[in-house]
């Protein structure tokens, strides 16, 4: 396995972009080799979750994005929610330094 330099950690909402249109999926799948992508478990569960609901008013079939979403998970790493405690105090104040 190549060395990577590089991680990002998704939220839901970029999962779902992923699995609704090319363009993020293909950044993923196109950078799987050189970056590390993360995704909190709580964040695929949204994902799965919202998935069904979002293809469900589009009139498509929910269980095609669902399949997307599981090939996708062959190049992201889950980890455990509890994990992000240690980040989230840091992060948050990052965000409000930003919005300053």
């Amino acid at each position: 396995m190549p060395a990577h330099h590089k991680a990002l950690i998704l939220d839901a909402n970029i999962l779902i972009r992923a699995v609704l249109g090319p363009r993020v999926r293909n950044l993923i799948l196109d950078n799987a080799e050189k970056v590390r992508f993360f995704v909190p478990e709580v964040c695929l569960a949204d994902a799965k979750k919202y998935l069904p609901e979002i293809l469900s008013r589009k009139g498509l079939d929910p269980s095609l994005a669902i399949d997307v979403l599981d090939g996708l998970l062959n190049h992201i790493q889950l980890f455990e929610n509890d994990w992000l405690e240690d980040f989230e105090e840091p992060s948050r104040e990052r965000m409000q330094s930003r919005g300053s």
